[in-house]
């Protein structure tokens, strides 16, 4: 199963060569068995995963289409509101019963028959790029099996669902890189959509200019799969095929200038050049292609997209969660309280320059399907390194410079894992296409990954995954 596409799988259950309850509980014995190692779930939920496979095997034996997504495991962020499970969104208590109500992401899904596995760690409230958590615990990243690492954040454990196969999918969320980082640190797949092409509803915080739901997979292909369930329109089939048919060399490939490749740490700018060119090889066609607009975003804050989503959070917690305030990570509570002096007039100038720069940029990619360049220029850190709120600032900003481009210039990006740094830590690539042109960034996507192979092909098992 582990090796199967979703697709594949999905389609395995339609004919009964796979049943829904038989697939829970292969998930369910995978988290069982890694569970000492690696922690991904806040609320481990397999009793209500083998309930909701049981119905969607009825379903399959009446003839019943619920969806794409019908009878496979998927796990939920939480910071997602899911019926019957809690929501601590990270903290150390639990959300009052009004952050539990379901919005329409979740419940899609469930109305899909999807099987929910349970609720994956995340960094406090979604704000933390490394995943780190000084309540839950951190999630490991499995890939150092001597030191302690993150697995990026904050859709954090999420990444690990996917990485142990306790999930097939894994619903994130991305607000500045919040789940292609946690794919990126631990060699999968994921996936930024369109601000807004999803509803945010009943998702913490429910950040108005920046956060949104988010997709993790083991592979493009994956990806494009869930997208189309859950995106659910009326040209998926189509887009499917596009996914499935589409060759690299009829891919219009931007190579984005040198700003997205400074800074880079040993191995990861090598590793990206050597995956594009070996797309190059293949037929694709690559030009340079400068994004001006990326840079300008200085003008906004020194700090990026804490300059105006941190903004929007600290209202939202102080307007309906004050007493969570003092229990965040000095270091995350250090970036928030950098900006709580920020005045409305100086929020509304920052407002307007996005869209600006929004709008420059959706004309600049206007001649290719996607950009691309390294996912972020540093590997994951030591856990160690993020105790000082000087060097969490420091990691959180040169971790997340090259993704939050797509959230500040409402764009579409996904990550996916071209290689492994000198010290065996994953490398990702990223892919970025205009506004609401997901499926074409899904569709480059899944030709790239023909040619350069999945995460697991390319990169190996990760060592505590053995």
């Amino acid at each position: 199963m582990n090796d199967m596409p979703l697709k594949t799988i999905a389609k395995s259950l339609r004919t009964g060569a796979l049943s829904a309850t038989g697939l829970a509980k292969e998930v369910i014995a995978r988290r069982e068995s890694s569970a000492e190692r690696l922690d991904s779930y806040a609320f481990w939920a397999p009793e209500i995963a083998l309930t909701m496979a049981r119905s969607a095997d009825e379903a399959f034996a009446q003839g019943h289409e619920l969806g794409r997504l019908q009878g496979i495991p998927v796990s939920i962020k939480d910071l997602f509101a899911v019926r019957d499970m809690p929501i601590y969104a990270g903290s150390p208590r639990r959300l009052p019963a009004k952050f539990e109500i379901e919005g329409p992401v979740v419940s899609k899904l469930r109305e899909q028959g999807a099987v929910f596995t349970g609720k994956t760690h995340t960094s406090e409230v979604g704000f933390g790029v490394c995943g780190d958590n000084i309540h839950w615990g951190t999630p490991r990243n499995p890939w150092d099996a001597d030191e302690l690492r993150p697995a990026g954040g904050s859709s954090s454990g999420a990444a690990i669902s996917i990485l142990e196969g306790s999930a097939l999918v894994g619903m994130g969320s991305d607000t500045g890189g919040s789940a292609r980082e946690p794919a990126n640190m631990t060699g999968i797949v994921g996936l930024k959509v369109t601000h807004g092409r999803w509803s945010g509803a009943g998702l913490i915080p429910p950040g108005p200019s920046l956060h949104g739901p988010g997709l993790l997979t083991r592979s493009a292909a994956d990806a494009a799969f869930a997208f189309a369930a859950i995106d659910d329109g009326p040209d998926a089939d189509r887009f499917e095929r596009a996914c499935d048919d589409t060759g690299i060399e009829s891919i219009r490939i931007g190579v984005l200038d040198d700003y997205f490749w400074s800074e880079c740490e040993p191995g990861i700018a090598q590793a990206v050049r050597s995956a594009l060119e070996e797309l190059a090889h293949a037929g694709a066609t690559l030009k340079s292609l400068a994004l001006p607009e990326a840079q300008e975003l200085g003008k906004i804050s020194p700090d990026w997209d804490w300059g105006v989503s941190a903004v929007e959070l600290s209202e939202f917690m102080q307007a309906e969660l004050p007493e969570w305030l003092n229990t965040l990570h000095p270091g995350a509570r250090s970036q928030l309280q950098s900006q709580e002096q920020l005045s409305a007039i100086e929020y509304l100038r920052r407002c307007r320059l996005l869209k600006e720069f929004s709008r420059l940029a959706d004309r600049t990619l206007d001649d290719v399907d996607v950009v691309v360049c390294p996912t972020s220029p540093m590997s994951p850190p030591l856990l160690k390194e993020l105790a000082d709120p000087e060097r969490y600032r420091q990691i959180s900003r040169l971790a997340a410079r090259n993704m939050c481009v797509a959230n500040l210039l409402d764009l579409c990006a996904l990550t996916m894992p071209v290689g492994l740094n000198p010290d065996g830590l994953p490398i990702g690539l990223q892919l970025l296409s205009r506004h609401n042109a997901d499926e074409s960034l899904l569709t480059a996507a899944c030709a790239f990954e023909r040619v350069l192979g999945t995460g697991a092909q390319r990169l190996g098992i990760p060592p505590l995954c053995q």
